[in-house]
């Protein structure tokens, strides 16, 4: 998807951004969650520019494009100003991963369906990743010119650039023929994987472990829904323990939610094994829950802040609205 690929083109710039700066060591957990934010938007914006018009340039892949960025730590301090820039090439090796994934998940649907690309006369690619360029070459390579590869056509009955907006017609006309107030049901699902960062062992690793996060919440999982418990080991000691909360299974791909300390009642040795679990609760809220194993004491955190995540009360308004109306639908 399109925030996968923008997260792909983040790590991307950041790493320039420390290769450039006199901290190389600098990472995207460095940064506080607005300026995370801000450079994803950066990352959007370089693919667009990279990718518009694309298909009528015959030196698209000597393009270049660059943004103006000035970081700001999560210690609130900001770093120099630096101009990002991208080339069409540095583009398509970040998303090589998931150009193969798109082309493998057609096959896997011919496959399902008993068909061959020979048997498709056309092929139409929607949504906003449909107007990468690098994607329309795989998939007009993949047919091998037999199928007609259709991403930017508004002549074309599912002009894929209106295909959203069509289908939400569609819908409405079904609807219509069922009754004026047909019955809807919406139910809701974690859109990501919610994971908490932690540290594994590794003989390579200067400092002999490496972080890793460890997914608590699968993504599409039904709300509510109690998370799976892992136990970890304290880092440090102390009464305060601190939880980094993640969106994405994989460093290389998340965004951080936030940091969130639980304080106890008693010091923690170094060493000592805690409970870590994550619950979606009916009402959209992401909780953290931490557990002493030694006293069983309990600290919780609401992370009002987790993205994405809709509440039974929304989730019955949103019902209600569609259900209530007045449907006038064209042929």
């Amino acid at each position: 998807g399109g925030l996968r690929i923008d997260a792909r083109l983040r790590d991307a710039l950041v790493e320039k951004y420390a290769r450039g700066s006199r901290d190389p060591s600098v990472t995207l957990a460095d940064l506080a969650e607005a300026s995370r934010e801000e450079l994803l938007g950066v990352a959007e914006a370089l693919k667009i520019r990279l990718n518009q018009d694309a298909s009528t340039d015959p030196g698209v892949q000597h393009r270049r494009a660059s943004r103006g960025f000035t970081p700001v730590f999560a210690d609130g301090t900001e770093g120099p100003r630096a101009v990002l820039d991208l080339s069409y090439d540095e583009f398509t090796r970040c998303i090589e991963g998931d150009l193969a994934s798109a082309i493998g998940a057609a096959d896997v649907a011919l496959e399902r369906a008993d068909m061959r690309w020979s048997d498709l006369d056309t092929v139409l690619l929607t949504g906003g990743s449909s107007q990468i360029w690098a994607l329309q070459q795989r998939m007009q390579e993949r047919c091998g010119g037999r199928a007609r590869v259709v991403y930017d056509d508004a002549d074309h009955p599912l002009n894929p650039t209106t295909l959203v907006a069509s289908g939400a017609a569609l819908y409405g006309e079904s609807l219509r023929t069922a009754g004026v107030h047909a019955a809807v049901e919406l139910r809701g699902v974690v859109p990501d994987t919610f994971s908490v960062r932690a540290f594994v062992r590794d003989a390579s690793s200067p400092e002999g472990r490496r972080a890793v996060l460890d997914p608590l919440v699968p993504a599409g999982t039904p709300t509510p829904h109690r998370g799976t418990v892992r136990t970890f080991s304290v880092r440090g000691g102390g009464k305060s323990l601190p939880v980094e909360v993640w969106e994405g299974h994989s460093l290389h791909e998340a965004t951080r939610v936030g940091v969130y300390r639980l304080e106890f009642d008693r010091e923690f040795a170094a060493g000592e094994r805690v409970e870590v679990q994550l619950d979606v609760q009916a009402n959209g809220v992401l909780v953290l829950g931490v557990r002493d194993t030694r006293t069983g004491d309990m600290r919780s955190a609401r992370l009002d802040d987790a993205p994405g995540l809709l509440g039974d009360r929304e989730l019955e308004e949103h019902a209600a609205w569609v259900q209530a109306l007045p449907l006038e639908c064209g042929g």
